[in-house]
């Protein structure tokens, strides 16, 4: 009950991921990792933590539930919003992920931005030890990975509440006891 009412008050005031994520609603703390309520992203849920390096991570789900990812840094000074960047990420010198972000600014900074992750990339970073992160074949920064297993797999049950997902009877089946989502 409190937690639909931190929400539907952060909704009324309108927080949209531009703000610092510190302004949306906290749903709760997994280790260095904060569990968070985005209103504009029609209540996705994400995990963001802030390293000692500086650099800061965010991963979660939009308003259609596709898997995002952001990483930014305050020394990343030369991010140009609207500009694509080639990144490639590491997961413990093993598992290789490439693709395009796009610059863009969140309240005062400029971040980084992936969107439609597939699951393979969410699942490399929630086990991982390390991750590594690369442009033009450069190290941009290393960051261990601690606690994002379990930080993980509460944006997994944080979206399942939210969303009113039950996995008990149902076998994890979001539409109910036999799976018909056009049942009235």
């Amino acid at each position: 009950m409190i937690r639909k009412l931190i929400l539907a008050g952060a909704f009324a005031l309108g927080i949209t991921p531009a703000q610092a994520d510190d302004k949306a609603p906290l749903w709760s703390q997994v280790g260095s990792w904060t569990v968070r309520v985005d209103p504009s992203q029609g209540n996705g849920c994400f995990m963001t933590a802030k390293f000692t390096n500086g650099a800061v991570v965010r991963i979660g789900l939009d308003n259609n539930r596709r898997g995002y990812w952001v990483i930014g840094h305050y020394e990343w000074a030369s991010l140009v919003p609207g500009r694509s960047y080639a990144i490639r990420v590491v997961f413990d010198n093993m598992a290789a992920f490439n693709g395009d972000m796009v610059a863009e600014r969140w309240g005062s900074s400029v971040f980084l931005v992936h969107g439609n992750l597939n699951k393979d990339f969410m699942w490399g970073l929630m086990k991982a030890v390390s991750m590594d992160v690369y442009y033009n074949g450069r190290p941009v920064t290393s960051l261990r990975m601690t606690g994002s297993m379990a930080a993980g797999w509460e944006v997994v049950r944080c979206q399942q509440q939210l969303d009113g997902i039950t996995t008990g009877n149902t076998g994890g089946n979001r539409y109910g006891r036999d799976g018909d989502p056009f049942r009235q």
